[in-house]
């Protein structure tokens, strides 16, 4: 896409070569509805087509990058710096770099479906994360961004999500004012009013990510000891992410199954992915880590 379709003033063309004029009979158009080169379908671009290389990016890893693009592509004030722009969230803009009266040219300036996709593509890179099971918070602040504050639905409440501080992991999180062992909100007992994220190092095991509904974690320091009880179905095979400042010692299931783990250090912490087969609808998994050697 990079290479193919990505004009890096105004954004992604839907189409290259914008040949589908020539096309019409093979593709089965009505006329020239697909429009001329680098207008409309015909090579346009696209708001969906930049909120998704924005989403690409994002999960691959390129946060910043995604971040960058979003801002110039999409945002208003992007928008209204780039050739022919106006502050607009726009349907499409004419993509033909060799027309300056045209080029990046607005059609329908004011269109809530460019507000929508700029929206889901700007609160996935800050870390509103959703998959088949779970909410969760997968933070980001882009470079020269201390804070970042949005309100969220969770289970039917508006809850204020507020990050801030610097790095890539999680030192602390609260729920409503109290500390929380997990980045994945519970489905008993969910936050109500708010979720406060601070980045650094971790001060203690926190869940990152799951492929079970997580219905609550419990952290107990003085046993050093995580409790996770996930819900899904019999049968269902599941992994989990826990993100720690000391290595995990032991890992078992109150069912007795087994479950497999396996740890990386990265960025001053350890990431330990633990897999493990649902031998009922819930199942309490427990983590014990090393012990803080300085108490």
């Amino acid at each position: 896409a990079r290479r193919m379709l990505v004009d890096p003033n105004i954004g992604v063309l839907n189409a290259s070569p914008p040949d589908f004029a020539r096309r019409v009979d093979q593709l089965r158009f009505h006329g020239n509805e697909a429009g001329p080169p680098y207008h409309y379908l015909n090579g346009g671009v696209w708001p969906h087509g930049n909120a998704w290389y924005a989403l690409a990016l994002n999960a691959v890893g390129a946060r910043q990058e995604a971040y960058d693009f979003l801002a110039k592509t999409m945002s208003l004030g992007g928008v209204m710096t780039s050739p022919n722009g106006q502050p607009a969230m726009y349907e499409y803009r004419c993509s033909d770099p060799g027309d300056s009266l045209w080029y990046g040219r607005i059609d329908k300036p004011q269109f809530l479906w460019a507000a929508g996709w700029y929206l889901e593509a700007l609160l996935s890179i800050y870390g509103l994360t959703v998959n088949a099971w779970n909410l969760y918070i997968d933070p980001f602040l882009p470079l020269g961004q201390s804070a970042f504050a949005s309100d969220w639905f969770v289970a039917g409440n508006k809850v204020l999500v507020s990050i801030r501080g610097q790095g890539p992991l999680i030192k602390r999180i609260c729920f409503d004012g109290q500390d929380y062992p997990s980045a994945v909100l519970p489905h008993k007992n969910p936050p109500r009013r708010r979720v406060s994220v601070e980045l650094g190092r971790p001060q203690h095991p926190y869940l990152a990510a799951a492929q079970s509904a997580l219905v609550s974690a419990e952290w107990d320091e003085r046993a050093s000891r995580l409790e996770l009880l996930f819900a899904a179905f019999a049968g269902h095979s599941s992994s989990v992410v826990v993100i720690s400042p000391r290595p995990l010692v032991k890992a078992s299931l109150a069912s007795s199954g087994s479950l497999l783990w396996d740890a990386e250090l990265a960025d001053g912490a350890y990431r330990t992915t633990i897999r493990f087969t649902h031998r009922k609808a819930e199942e309490r998994l427990v983590l014990c880590f090393e012990k803080d050697r300085s108490e």
